[in-house]
């Protein structure tokens, strides 16, 4: 079933090819439409968190990343960007939380195991 032109479902697809095309202001533009429009919609949260890490923008991206978990709490990958995120802010012990999370929901993830074993062997 085509997508109707000008819906969210659209306007998402061109976001996250503007995001991988690296042109990420156009992208955050379109993200910050969507959330205007829905500022539930976990799956623009998290791609505008993801964006908003590769920004090093590490409060925008937790904030973002937070909003999705608190909607989709089920969502390993949204837990998994949030633990990144925490640990780019240098929230250790909320990443390896974070990170914890994912691990209940989807055992054997071998980015959450290796990216808690290196918070867990810091000093």
């Amino acid at each position: 079933m085509p997508v109707d032109p000008g819906s969210p479902l659209e306007a998402l697809a061109e976001a996250i090819a503007l995001q991988e095309a690296g042109r990420l202001d156009a992208a955050e533009a379109v993200y910050a439409r969507l959330l205007a429009r829905d500022g539930r919609d976990a799956v623009v949260l998290i791609n505008a968190g993801v964006l908003a890490l590769a920004r090093g923008d590490h409060a925008a991206a937790v904030r973002r990343l937070e909003q999705a978990v608190a909607i989709v709490p089920a969502n390993a990958v949204a837990h998994g960007h949030l633990a990144a995120a925490l640990r780019a802010s240098g929230r250790d012990d909320a990443a390896a939380r974070a990170y914890d999370r994912v691990l209940a929901l989807r055992p054997g993830d071998a980015a959450a195991i290796k990216a808690l074993a290196e918070l867990r062997a810091r000093p």
